[in-house]
């Protein structure tokens, strides 16, 4: 098992931040109106920014850890419905990860009071602005890291012939959230300043994990649409069967 640590700072990921901004909030080019909002969006940004950074942390497993809906790793079994639809001849390796927007929190409350709805709703818009593009810095770099490139070459094919999947994660892909506890044993949160609370809950709160596959080709992972799952196993037809009774009415009723 190898674990590699990522730190971003914001100003290079501002472009990438104000786009999602912009699509997030419906901001729309040469509207007067929403180039009034963008204005206060903007001047928010100037104050909310200061100190803030990104933290985050991968951890390597072989492709040998997925067994069925099972996944195993440090002696912990994770289970999800969707893991089964990974092609395992594809699949290189399976990357466990975690991301932190750090002092988001309280530079939004900085920002919160009577006076300033707007200015908190802005302030916590460009924290879930800036993870994401911290997100998309992150996918860019675990593609390029020697466990990936490694993983690659042994499979047979050139080192940036790699893809990632969209990520697995507890409340997705059919993935009850009590897993991330389990996620917890696998990953030491502490390394980037986060901790999972006794109700599954990731403290501080601009903060995520998941698990990332790579594989040869696109064609070894499950389905985009699969992003859509909330973890209501009633919801999915690759998850009625695990659901009993419940499930199969839902089935029979769609």
């Amino acid at each position: 098992m190898k674990e590699i640590s990522f730190s971003f700072l914001l100003p290079p990921l501002y472009n990438t931040a104000a786009h999602n901004l912009k699509r997030m909030c419906g901001f729309r080019e040469g509207d007067e109106e929403d180039a009034a909002m963008l204005a206060d969006a903007l001047d928010v940004h100037d104050r909310w920014a200061e100190d803030a950074d990104i933290d985050a942390i991968a951890v390597f497993q072989g492709r040998e850890s997925v067994n069925g809906n099972m996944l195993t790793a440090c002696g912990v079994s994770l289970t999800c419905p969707a893991f089964e639809l990974v092609d395992t001849r594809k699949l290189t390796s399976v990357i466990f990860y975690a991301i932190t927007l750090k002092q988001a929190e309280s530079n939004i409350r900085g920002e919160q009071g009577e006076d300033n709805i707007m200015a908190a709703f802005y302030a916590d818009a460009w924290a879930n602005a800036y993870l994401e593009a911290g997100m998309y810095e992150l996918r860019m770099r675990l593609l390029k890291s020697a466990p990936i490139m490694g993983a690659a070459l042994l499979a047979g094919i050139p080192a940036h012939g790699a893809v990632l999947s969209d990520s697995f994660g507890p409340g997705f892909y059919g993935m009850e959230l009590t897993e991330l506890h389990k996620m917890a044993q696998i990953i030491d949160f502490s390394k980037i300043g986060a901790q999972v609370t006794e109700n599954a809950v990731i403290h501080p709160m601009k903060s995520h994990c998941g698990i990332l596959f790579a594989a040869t080709d696109i064609g070894g992972l499950p389905s985009a649409g699969c992003r859509e799952c909330v973890g209501d196993r009633r919801g999915c037809r690759y998850c009625t069967r695990y659901a009993g009774d419940a499930g199969n009415q839902v089935e029979k009723n769609g």
